[in-house]
């Protein structure tokens, strides 16, 4: 959800770029999940090789003040923990 707040708009190789770490089978997943309860929409397009983008619902795009104030959480706990050591 992160990255589509960032981006708008992504396709599924775009997405695994952007982690790295999460494999496809994994991503594949979570997706799914997140489609199911209303907060991405999957768009395909009937072109070959097949294109899949991802973009967030109107009920996604609300999570938007909780995203941004984890992520604002993160780098504060981030700069506390790098004075601490």
């Amino acid at each position: 959800m992160y990255h589509l707040f960032k981006n708008s708009k992504l396709r599924f190789s775009e997405l695994q770029r952007k982690l790295p770490y999460v494999n496809k089978r994994m991503l594949s997943k979570q997706l799914l999940e997140l489609e199911k309860d209303n907060i991405i929409h999957k768009k395909i397009y009937p072109v070959v090789p097949v294109k899949t983008e991802y973009t967030l619902t109107n009920f996604g795009k609300s999570f938007e003040p909780i995203v941004n104030a984890m992520e604002t959480w993160g780098e504060n706990f981030n700069q506390n923990s790098k004075r601490d050591h």
